[in-house]
């Protein structure tokens, strides 16, 4: 089913089904991975404007900073201009999304190319219609490997901190993390 794997099981790209959940008058619906840590408010991701988009995705500063981009571009045909979006915190316009064909083509993509996608769920929003998505502020997905390089107020604007790698606070590997975010909280 959608290319299930072992290491992505079907319940991954349940994300991309968000719109199929019984949310009564909710016009919005926010699915975030269960590996970030929320830094504060999430009043302006929820208000951030889509425009005439139907899904929000932030850009994946992982691979940005661990210079994997072009990799990443280039693994799934991407031009050099594209930006490589995350999946694991989206924004979706319910009413837009259920119009568009943004879910069938990740439904597609994720069936079709089952088992040559190494970022499955990632690599299939990526191939989608880009122009249905709209590239979020980075500090709504951010990774905590660069929380070190930013300032006072930088990290005040950050909303959420990602732990994309096998860095965890709650792992074994919790000594990478930087210490003033495992004593927050």
């Amino acid at each position: 089913m959608l290319g299930a794997t072992q290491r992505f099981p079907a319940e991954a790209f349940a994300r991309f089904f968000a719109d199929d959940l019984p949310v009564g008058d909710a016009s919005r619906a926010l699915y975030i991975d269960s590996d970030v840590m929320v830094m504060g408010n999430l009043d302006s991701l929820l208000d951030y404007d889509l425009g005439d988009r139907c899904l929000g995705a932030a850009p994946d500063i992982h691979a940005i900073a661990k210079g994997k981009l072009l990799k990443q571009q280039q693994r799934i045909g991407l031009s050099s201009s594209d930006v490589y979006l995350g999946s694991g915190v989206l924004l979706i316009d319910l009413a837009r999304y259920r119009q568009s064909s943004l879910r069938d083509q990740i439904a597609s993509t994720l069936t079709e190319r089952a088992g040559h996608l190494i970022y499955p769920d990632q690599d299939a929003l990526n191939l989608s219609d880009r122009s249905q998505i709209k590239v979020l502020n980075p500090c709504h997905n951010f990774p905590p490997g660069l929380w070190r390089l930013l300032s006072p107020a930088e990290r005040a604007r950050i909303t959420i901190l990602h732990f994309y790698d096998g860095n965890k606070p709650w792992g074994d590997r919790a000594h990478r993390v930087p210490l003033d975010l495992i004593e927050r909280y």
